[in-house]
């Protein structure tokens, strides 16, 4: 049988010297042994000889090495491996034999330009499922920013779109504020106001202001306050104040909470800030305040409030807005 000689010039060059074939050098092969016997086969299916694994010997050239010869086919393949050598496919690397299936209502084609294409299962159009495995896919961050990029079939072409065009017509997402205006003669206490539709009689303006539903922690069993009711997915994305005349510090606080079967359950505080004591009385700058992200539940409901620190306050006139953004 013919003797063969491998010697590493080079991470991915090697030369081979056969007795019966001469001296070459492969980019692309594989070796495989079968029994004792050593075969190296290029990719396109020639094969360049087999060899008793005795009659192999490796020369690591890279490193100066001597020959080295091997006592069975395993222990000539383990060096081989060792040494990085070409007849082995890297981690990672795709097999063209892994590419072709045997599932013959495939559509993927070569093309007369050696191209690949699907032909969209035969009808011009292309199932979504076609696109990705779905079930690979990790979760995106919530709430989306509105600039990733989705793809979509149209037209039966699968083509890209931003989130912020769902929706149809190019429509972006709705924004909504929330709105608060007080002019409210704040008594001395420590505990927290809420706001409570007609709390004091039919006959007096409501929502007003009124004590004993919020602990400072959460709202109680009692509570009996007004909120807005979200009618979509929605996040606050920031708070928007001007004030007019205030005789002392203010503190609110701005909580989500969602009702079942009448019970208050997952009540949040969004954010909290302090309306400075302001007593010009003339215009004043409107401050904006940015919120940390948190995600409200269609059905859920938004509400304030306030704590004066047992410091009476009265209030010629406040606005707080409350401006969300649509979350898909």
């Amino acid at each position: 049988m013919a003797t063969l000689e491998i010697r590493r010039k080079t991470n991915k060059v090697w030369q081979h010297f056969s007795s019966d074939l001469g001296t070459y050098i492969v980019s692309k092969m594989y070796c495989k042994t079968n029994g004792d016997i050593f075969k190296i086969v290029e990719h396109g299916g020639s094969q360049r000889g087999e060899y008793d694994f005795s009659d192999v010997t490796i020369y690591d050239d890279v490193n100066s090495g001597s020959a080295e010869t091997f006592e069975s086919a395993e222990l000539l393949m383990k060096r081989l491996e060792a040494l990085s050598y070409v007849g082995f496919y890297y981690d990672g690397e795709v097999l063209p034999a892994n590419l072709i299936s045997t599932d013959a209502s495939n559509n993927i084609t070569l093309g007369t330009d050696g191209n690949l294409f699907s032909s969209g299962g035969g009808g011009g159009s292309t199932d979504w499922s076609d696109l990705t495995n779905f079930a690979s896919l990790t979760s995106a961050t919530l709430p989306l920013a509105g600039t990733e990029e989705l793809a979509i079939v149209q037209g039966g072409e699968t083509k890209k779109v931003a989130a912020s065009n769902l929706g149809g017509g190019g429509a972006s997402l709705k924004t909504k504020s929330y709105e608060y205006h007080i002019q409210y003669n704040f008594a001395a206490t420590t505990d927290w106001f809420n706001l409570r539709y007609n709390a004091l009689g039919s006959n007096r303006p409501s929502p007003v202001w009124e004590i004993g539903n919020y602990n400072g922690t959460v709202l109680l069993p009692s509570f009996r306050g007004w909120g807005d009711v979200l009618m979509y997915k929605q996040q606050v994305e920031n708070i928007t104040i001007r004030s007019l005349r205030m005789t002392n510090d203010l503190k609110f606080r701005v909580i989500y909470y969602e009702l079942s079967a009448g019970v208050i359950v997952n009540e949040q505080m969004i954010t909290e800030f302090t309306v400075l004591q302001e007593m010009v009385g003339v215009n004043k700058d409107i401050v904006e305040l940015s919120v940390t992200p948190f995600t409200m539940q269609k059905n859920g409901i938004i509400t304030i409030v306030a704590f004066d620190n047992n410091l009476a306050c009265n209030v010629a006139n406040l606005s707080i807005y409350i401006n969300t953004k649509e979350v898909l």
